[in-house]
């Protein structure tokens, strides 16, 4: 586990403790653990007990996070984010490569979700393949972590 204790994770752990953060299951449970932020959903949390309702929540919750981080529009995204007071998205560039049905990969029946979801279009034109480099407020690798409170933001023009 200590091995997931990342430059992200840690520099996570700097960020107000009110923010809420989305991520892949997995990773956003190292989040829980290391930096002790509110994670969206994760590994953890969906894989407990705690009855029925609680089980539908975790389902609605992973779909809507999937949706989102797959999303080909910004507006999606952007739902996503203010219905569920996401504040970042933690972004793996790998996620929108070559390997991209792969690494989508958590558990049925969201397997077959996301191999639908990244499959529709070409990966590289999903929302997050490419995320805005104003937005992107730490990086680590192929790790990013993006504001998705500046990908609301409206553009500001050009001066001439």
């Amino acid at each position: 586990w200590s091995s997931q204790d990342t430059p992200l994770v840690r520099h996570i752990a700097t960020l107000p403790k009110d923010i809420r953060l989305a991520a892949q299951p997995r990773l956003a449970a190292f989040i829980q653990t290391f930096a002790q932020r509110q994670v969206f959903v994760s590994s953890t949390t969906n894989m407990l007990p705690h009855g029925y309702q609680y089980g539908r929540t975790m389902e609605q919750r992973l779909e809507a996070f999937f949706r989102a981080y797959y999303s080909p529009d910004r507006e999606t995204l952007l739902r996503f984010a203010a219905e569920n007071r996401i504040h970042y998205m933690v972004v793996d560039a790998r996620d929108f490569g070559p390997d991209a049905v792969a690494r989508s990969r958590y558990a049925e029946p969201w397997n077959r979700l996301t191999a639908e979801l990244v499959l529709r279009q070409p990966v590289e034109s999903l929302v997050l393949a490419q995320p805005a480099a104003t937005c992107v407020t730490f990086r680590d690798g192929p790790m990013q972590l993006v504001d998705l409170r500046c990908m609301a933001a409206p553009a500001t023009p050009a001066q001439p």
